[in-house]
Order: C-alpha cells, then sequence, then structure tokens
C-alpha cells in the first residue's frame, strides 16, 4: 500500500472494525496522511532532478554548497551543473574537475596544462570552450575555474569558441564578349571569348581573450573565383 493511497480502516483487524469509534478514528488518520500522502515524492530528490523547479534547483544547489552557482542560468543548464556538482566537489583541485565544471555550465570545455605543449610556462594552463565571448562572460568563467582549480595552477589564457550559421552560396557565371574585324578580302573572323566563374561566400571568426585583455578578430565576407576562359572563332566568308 503506498502512502498517497494509505487507507486506515483497511488496515484494523476485523475485530475492530465491529466498533465506531475504531472505524471513525481510522477514516480521521486517513484524512490527516492523504494530503502529505501525496508529497512524498517530493522529498525524493538525486532521481527527480529532471523534474525540479528553477527555484527548486537554487535552493538544493545551496544545500550542497555549489559555490560557483549561478542563478540566473537557464532550467537545463541548472540541471546538468546539479547532476555533476558532487563529484566536481570530491574532485576539486583538478584538471578533471575544472574541465567537467565548464563542460557542465556551457556545454564544451578542454583545458590544457603547461607540460601538454612545447612553450608552455609551469603550472599555467589555458582553456577552450564556447562560453559567451564577452567581458562579463570572461569575467564569471574565471571565478568559477577559480573555485575549482589547483591551488597552484594559474589561467594563462581562455580561448572562446563561437559558430555561426550562414548559408553558402555557388554559382556559375559566364561573361561573353563578341569581336566584328572586317578584313580587305572580306572576311569576316567573330572572335567570342567568355569566363566562367564559380565561387563560394565564406566568413570566419575566431575570438581570443587573453588574461584581462580583450581582443577580436574577425575576417569580413569574401568570394573565391576559379575562372576557365572559353574562346571560339567563327569565319564567314562574304
Amino acid at each position: 500500500m503506498r502512502l498517497e493511497d494509505l487507507n486506515f480502516k483497511k488496515m484494523l483487524p476485523h475485530w475492530m472494525r465491529k466498533e465506531d469509534f475504531d472505524v471513525a478514528l481510522a477514516d480521521e488518520i486517513t484524512d490527516v496522511l492523504s494530503e502529505p500522502g501525496t508529497k512524498v515524492k517530493t522529498l525524493r530528490t538525486w532521481d527527480q532532478l529532471d523534474y525540479l523547479t528553477s527555484e527548486e534547483l537554487d535552493e538544493l544547489a545551496w544545500e550542497i554548497n555549489i559555490d560557483w552557482w549561478r542563478s540566473s542560468w537557464d532550467l537545463e543548464t541548472k540541471r546538468n551543473v546539479v547532476k555533476t556538482a558532487q563529484a566536481i566537489i570530491n574532485k576539486r583541485g583538478t584538471k578533471w574537475s575544472v574541465e567537467q565544471l565548464v563542460i557542465s555550465a556551457y556545454g564544451e570545455g578542454k583545458v590544457t596544462e603547461w607540460f601538454e605543449e612545447l612553450g608552455g610556462h609551469p603550472y599555467y594552463f589555458k582553456i577552450e570552450t564556447n562560453a559567451p565571448s564577452t567581458e562579463e562572460g570572461m569575467r564569471i568563467l574565471k571565478s568559477m575555474i577559480d573555485k575549482v582549480k589547483p591551488a597552484r595552477a594559474h589561467m594563462e589564457k581562455i580561448d572562446f569558441k563561437s559558430e555561426i550559421l550562414q548559408t553558402l552560396y555557388t554559382g556559375t557565371g559566364h561573361i561573353e564578349s563578341i569581336t566584328n574585324v572586317i578584313t580587305i578580302n572580306g572576311s569576316i573572323p567573330i572572335v567570342e571569348t567568355g569566363t566562367i566563374y564559380t565561387g563560394v561566400t565564406r566568413q570566419y571568426q575566431q575570438t581570443n581573450i587573453i588574461g584581462q585583455n580583450y581582443e577580436q578578430e574577425m575576417s569580413q565576407q569574401e568570394t573565391v573565383y576559379a575562372g576557365t576562359q572559353l574562346m571560339s572563332y567563327h569565319n564567314t566568308i562574304i
């Protein structure tokens, strides 16, 4: 018998069901416990994360002390952060914890330590992520990382990746010219020349954040042409 379907009258022994007092008491107990019984599921937490509201997740984050929590996150991000928070807290101070923190909050995150690439400075690391590439976004991300990174490690650089959805157009054009030349002997050579162009328009954007400086590099729209010249001769004798 589930608590939400609790019926104390059915739990009474047969000899007690004959007493009006016992039956009335059982009915009253059932009425008192029926409403709280319907809310028992809300006491379950970890298997109900996908059903908690934004406000309930804020309270849960406070309860388990997620000190990099942001109440401004959307509902899906909050759920992702809560699901990984305990593991991150348990492994705080490791490369893994930094990566998982960034992934849970922004979807992508990669940490490269100084000894994993040539020319790296000892105890420095860099991060590649698709977090918002704004000054405020950089400040928030740095503050979050400081909560879980190794105490001896220092963040040297953040590479912000961004994807731009656009339509690519490809086409072909033919430019033709005709030259008429009248010779003395009456021959008219007609020269037709043309160039076929085919091209693709593309756009590329990369944003790098280095230290506290905000640098942005963008290449404008460009068209790439590949051409082939066509030439044909027609001679007419008159």
